[in-house]
């Protein structure tokens, strides 16, 4: 990435945990989900000029709508989005907020009742 006319190799390590509520839709072949969180990002910036790495913390939330499409046996194919909403520790840094695209399979834990 190019940031103050300097080019920079930005690595991070994203940590996010999220509560998802599941609309009732009964009989439905797809259900829609939406969930809320908290975000954590590790951050190294290596400013490949003058050769110097910052690390640094970022912390932030994060809204997220969701898509869940049943497949043969217990497999659902998940279509997610999420706005981040990431506050840097200072704010001369670059704002790393934005939306993410997940596609994804899931294998959903089965509840044993005894």
């Amino acid at each position: 990435i190019r940031y103050n006319s300097h080019y920079h190799y930005l690595y991070m390590i994203p940590v996010m945990t999220t509560v998802y509520y599941n609309l009732p839709n009964p009989g439905a072949k797809v259900w829609p989900s939406f969930g809320m969180g908290t975000s954590l990002l590790g951050k190294a910036d290596h400013n490949k000029d003058f050769d110097k790495t910052h690390y640094s913390l970022a912390y932030g939330y994060h809204a997220t709508g969701r898509l869940n499409v049943p497949l043969k046996g217990d497999f659902l194919l998940t279509l997610e989005m999420t706005y981040n909403l990431l506050i840097p520790p200072v704010t001369e840094e670059v704002n790393l907020s934005g939306v993410i695209l997940t596609i994804g399979l899931n294998f959903p834990a089965k509840h044993v009742n005894q």
